[in-house]
This record gives C-alpha cells, sequence and structure tokens, in this order.
C-alpha cells in the first residue's frame, strides 16, 4: 500500500485514466525502493538472477515476520529449515 500525504484526488481509476500520473507514480516508487534490496532499481538496469532471488527472498522473510509478529507467534519459534523450505517451494 502507498501511503501518501493529503493529495486529494488520486484514485485507481484516475491513475489507469491518466497519461501522466503512471510514469510520475513509478518515478516516486522508485525514489523510495530500498537500494540495498532493489540496487538495479537506482542503476537503472535489469536485475541480476541472484539479485532479484536475493530481493525475494528477503522480501518473503519481511512478510512472513509480518504475519508471525501480527498473528502475536513469535519469529523465533520458525526453524530456518523451516523457513528455508518455504522458501524453495515458492515460486520465484
Amino acid at each position: 500500500m502507498l501511503v501518501t500525504r493529503r493529495i486529494e484526488g488520486i484514485s485507481k481509476t484516475q491513475i489507469k485514466d491518466s497519461a501522466e500520473l503512471p510514469p510520475d507514480v513509478l518515478k516516486l516508487i522508485c525514489r523510495l525502493a530500498d537500494p540495498y534490496r532493489f540496487p538495479w532499481i537506482a542503476a537503472s538496469r535489469k536485475p541480476s538472477a541472484r539479485e532479484l532471488r536475493g530481493a525475494t527472498e528477503t522480501t518473503l522473510t519481511m512478510h512472513a515476520r509480518s504475519l508471525y509478529r501480527r498473528n502475536g507467534e513469535d519469529m523465533a519459534k520458525l526453524s530456518n529449515s523451516a523457513l528455508k523450505r518455504a522458501l524453495s517451494n515458492s515460486a520465484l
């Protein structure tokens, strides 16, 4: 979810129907992207397979941690092998 300050009048429909808004939104997302997780964005190039896999695994791990924290479970209870299995079974 992209959180913006009080900007009136920007909706998904307006973004879809506008020629100017999609490039502006993309530029904003690229400026906000984590340069350590997504170094190719700042460098304006395609990611290597290794970079893409690393970013995907990091994002999946962060998402899983967030879900477990939200559900009141301790992330430490998940063993490394279970996490590795979950990552290797995902469609990467």
